[in-house]
C-alpha cells in the first residue's frame, strides 16, 4: 500500500489500479491526514472509512478535482 500526501496523485493511482485491475479503489484519508489507496471492500466497512474519492463514482458524479480528468 503506498501512501500518498497529494490529492491528485492518489486519485491518478486510483483510476490507474481501477484500470488494471476491473476492480474499484477508493483513496482514503487517516487522522494524521494521509492518504491511501486501497481496493474497494463491502458496504458495511466502507461506511466506517474516511473516503475521500471513490473510482465508483467517477464520470458519473462530478470529481473531487475537476483539474484532476481521465
Amino acid at each position: 500500500m503506498t501512501i500518498f500526501t497529494d490529492i491528485e496523485a492518489a486519485i491518478e493511482e486510483a483510476r490507474f489500479l481501477r484500470h488494471e485491475t476491473k476492480h474499484h479503489h477508493v483513496v482514503t484519508q487517516k487522522r494524521n491526514g494521509t492518504l491511501t489507496v486501497r481496493q474497494e471492500v463491502g458496504i458495511n466497512k466502507e461506511s466506517r472509512l474516511r473516503k475521500a474519492y471513490s473510482t465508483r463514482y467517477d464520470c458519473r458524479i462530478a470529481t473531487v478535482l475537476p483539474n484532476c480528468k481521465k
